[in-house]
């Protein structure tokens, strides 16, 4: 069964290019904003899985 609220979450460094990659390779998202200042999606994986996908924040 798939996990519906406990998920991995990946940063990557730049959230748009997967976001798009992802839109091309057609699997859904949808972004969220429920934190402010982080830009955020989430999708499924080829098992039903939901995956967050954010984008990584600077270290200075």
């Amino acid at each position: 069964m798939p996990a519906g609220k406990a998920h991995p979450a990946l940063a990557v460094a730049d959230v748009d290019v997967v976001a798009r990659a992802m839109v091309a390779a057609g699997h859904p998202l949808s972004w969220n904003d429920d934190i402010p200042g982080l830009r955020r999606f989430h999708t499924r994986d080829g098992h039903g899985n939901r995956v967050e996908i954010q984008q990584a924040q600077d270290s200075d």
